[in-house]
């Protein structure tokens, strides 16, 4: 054995003992001088991984296909890809359960263990003719005598009817049919594996249940069925054609002992069965079976503890009645007959023969707030008068009987019969469903309102047909003022003198960057003739006008004709004084003045200027000479030369 075709120095060779049927090692040379390849290519399949993990895969199979990936890189250090792994887990049930055309084989025989195993129980398998002749799986019903008789004599009249996607293999559905116990359980009854759920099976698995449970006409019993997701005038139309005593549960008869209006504990059957229903239909069945089978053991210990009383679901519900009975005052009328008073309702009460004008102590057969507030007047004991079906004696009734323990498929009886094929796959349009089909009524946990055909109204214009985003007043709103939030300045350059500060609130401008140089060309200076001063450099008074405001925003500049007009009525109103004005500051001492040109100190004023604009329009804190609040004038400065302020 060679490694890396020939460039390793890895060598093994190796003879095979024909006596011993085994390799013997002639000679080794263990060290590799190459490079490790974690992609083994076609040497790693599906198969291979699937042949060691089966043992995990049968055992957990919510184990998802990426923590399959990374045990397999783990334990072996190999890279596979998540298909491989996707088909490995497939292979692994494949190896213990067999194929499907095994399972489908099978269940002849398995019907035949149910007959002979538990005696009075029903099996029945359907097959249909395929195109090509062969016989092919339709439906398979299943009920046990244990379970018939435990429904018989120990629940109640009330079966409901539901059908669950398998999510298996093989596509199809499962038909269930689940009773109610004494205790408010669930009671699981009969079920059938049909390959489409229509009106033709759905009539074939009623016409069994019937007969299986001595039903007759169905007089005396009450079906209930989740098939009401579908808003269809059609549909509608179709069963106002029909009874409405025989299909609304508003028409709920007496008797049945049960005031349900869902079919919610069929639904909890199917949460049960979900990890069942994703496996092969002979595992699937066998599942099942164990499940009832352990169920009714349990069941049966737990009723043998309660002693002779009510069961504890309706104990518990019959006590949040009596908390509810103090809203009602009861005025006696005879022995046995009362009227009960609410605030707003009256309701007639009779104890003789357990019944109320609500009719809900009808229905349910455990009572009333109404009827609990009358037995309480009396100061009698409120269990004596519930139902004799939820006693505890009725509840041990209906898991009085068992279920019969089955060989494994290798011991069942061999039928003569065709052994049916896997049905025929039906691809639906689409994408399959993998989520169960809620009700038009059931909350989905977001609340959504559609504004379909909504007349949409502007905010700011109150016009009909656009909204505040779209709104063409707005735009022109944007040119203007807009308010801007209180914004606390804190100025800490001034802390050292004791100044504080309080928040100021500034007003905002839309500014483009033209705009902004014409602000900052607002700076004029309006020379006049005056008299030599003190300074001989300056033959001229010069006064800088500062920029004009908008609205009190002093970092929003004017237009340039109005500033020349105010520099011109300031300059005839004030005497002439050898005074330089700069930014509100006056300096009188012009000999402590640094000579610089003009332009130049203009242009550093016309930026601190455009600087304080831009920090307004950001909201950022303006402190020192440029503080709106500074008008003392304080010392401004200007590179390395200084205009300060002095005394005559």
């Amino acid at each position: 054995m060679l490694c890396s075709k020939g460039a390793c120095t890895f060598r093994l060779w190796a003879s095979w003992m024909s006596d011993e049927e085994s390799f013997q090692i002639k000679s080794l040379k263990a060290y590799h001088n190459c490079a490790r390849n974690f992609n083994f290519g076609s040497l790693v399949t599906y198969a291979w991984i699937g042949s060691h993990y089966t043992k995990e895969s049968v055992e957990s199979q919510k184990i998802s296909v990426r923590k399959l990936r990374l045990k397999v890189k783990a334990k072996f250090g190999i890279q596979v890809s998540m298909g491989q792994c996707r088909r490995a887990k497939k292979y692994a049930l494949k190896l213990v359960e067999g194929s499907l055309i095994e399972h489908y084989g099978k269940l002849w025989s398995y019907g035949h263990e149910i007959l002979r195993t538990n005696l009075g129980s029903t099996g029945k398998l359907d097959m249909e003719d395929g195109p090509d002749g062969k016989k092919y799986f339709r439906k398979f019903y299943c009920c046990f005598q244990g379970v018939k008789q435990g429904w018989i004599e120990g629940c109640r009249r009330v079966i409901g009817l539901d059908g669950c996607f398998l999510k298996g293999v093989y596509k199809g559905e499962l038909l269930c049919a689940i009773g109610r116990d004494a205790n408010e359980k669930i009671y699981p009854i009969a079920w059938a594996v049909v390959n489409v759920e229509n009106k033709q099976n759905w009539k074939w698995f009623l016409e069994l249940l019937i007969d299986d449970l001595n039903l007759n006409l169905g007089n005396g019993f009450s079906l209930m069925s989740d098939q009401h997701k579908t808003l269809n005038p059609d549909a509608h139309q179709y069963l106002m054609e029909k009874d409405p005593k025989t299909l609304s549960r508003a028409f709920f008869q007496t008797g049945r002992c049960c005031d349900a209006v869902e079919n919610g504990f069929s639904e909890s059957f199917n949460v049960v069965i979900v990890d069942a229903r994703k496996k092969p239909i002979i595992t699937m069945l066998k599942e099942m079976r164990l499940y009832m089978m352990d169920r009714i053991y349990n069941m049966k210990l737990k009723g043998q503890q309660w002693g002779n009383h009510i069961c504890p679901e309706i104990r518990d519900k019959v006590n949040l009645l009596k908390k509810a009975q103090r809203h009602y005052q009861v005025l006696p009328s005879g022995l046995n007959q009362f009227e009960v008073r609410g605030e707003i309702d009256t309701y007639e009460v009779h104890l003789e023969s357990k019944t109320c004008s609500c009719r809900l102590w009808q229905l349910n057969g455990y009572g009333c707030a109404h009827s609990i507030a009358s037995i309480s007047f009396l100061n009698r004991d409120v269990e004596a008068y519930v139902d004799n079906m939820f006693s505890t004696t009725t509840f041990r009734k209906a898991y009085n009987y068992r279920i019969a323990p089955m060989n494994s498929n290798d011991m069942w009886p061999e039928t003569n019969y065709t052994p049916p094929l896997p049905p025929i796959n039906r691809r639906m349009p689409g994408r399959p469903a993998t989520k169960r089909k809620k009700s038009t009524t059931e909350n989905t946990g977001t609340h959504r309102v559609s504004k379909a055909r909504k007349k949409i109204r502007c905010s700011i214009c109150k016009e009909i047909g656009h909204n505040k985003a779209t709104c063409p007043q707005r735009r022109s709103q944007k040119l203007n003022v807009k308010k801007q939030k209180k914004q606390e300045v804190c100025v800490k350059q001034n802390a050292g003198q004791g100044s504080t500060s309080e928040p100021q609130q500034h007003e905002e401008v839309e500014m483009t960057p033209i705009e902004m140089d014409t602000t900052q060309n607002d700076m004029q200076v309006a020379p006049t003739d005056v008299e030599s001063s003190s300074a001989g450099d300056f033959s001229h008074y010069m006064q800088f006008t500062p920029p004009r405001c908008y609205e009190g925003d002093e970092g929003v500049m004017g237009e340039e004709a109005d500033v020349v007009e105010e520099a011109v009525k300031d300059e005839e109103a004030e005497e002439v004084d050898h005074v330089i004005q700069v930014d509100n500051v006056n300096v009188h001492n012009v000999d402590e003045v640094s000579v610089r040109p003009i332009s130049e100190i203009l242009k550093r004023i016309r930026r601190r200027k455009s600087e304080r604009i831009l920090k307004l329009k950001l909201g950022k804190t303006i402190c020192g000479v440029d503080d709106p609040r500074n008008s003392k004038g304080k010392a401004l400065d200007v590179g390395t030369y200084h205009l300060t302020t002095s005394t005559h």
